[in-house]
C-alpha cells in the first residue's frame, strides 16, 4: 500500500492540502460531540423523585421543630 491510498483510507489528509490542522481538529471535535446532548430520562426522574424526597423531609423536619417550639 502506498502513501497515497493509506492517506486515504487513514482519513488523513496530506501535508499540501489546503486543510488545516485546525480545521482537521475542529472537524473531528464536532464529529465526537454532540450539538445539544440530553441526558438519560432514567437520570433525570431519579434527580426529580430524589427532590421530591428532599422536599418531604424538609416539610416533615420542619413540622416537628414548629411542633416541638409549640408555634403550631
Amino acid at each position: 500500500m502506498d502513501k497515497e491510498s493509506w492517506g486515504k483510507a487513514s482519513g488523513c489528509t496530506p501535508a499540501g492540502s489546503d486543510a488545516s490542522l485546525l480545521d482537521r481538529y475542529e472537524a473531528m471535535v464536532e464529529s465526537r460531540v454532540p450539538r445539544n446532548p440530553r441526558p438519560p430520562l432514567g437520570a433525570v426522574l431519579f434527580w426529580i423523585g430524589i427532590t421530591v424526597i428532599k422536599g418531604a423531609l424538609y416539610g416533615v423536619g420542619l413540622l416537628f421543630i414548629l411542633l416541638a417550639v409549640g408555634l403550631i
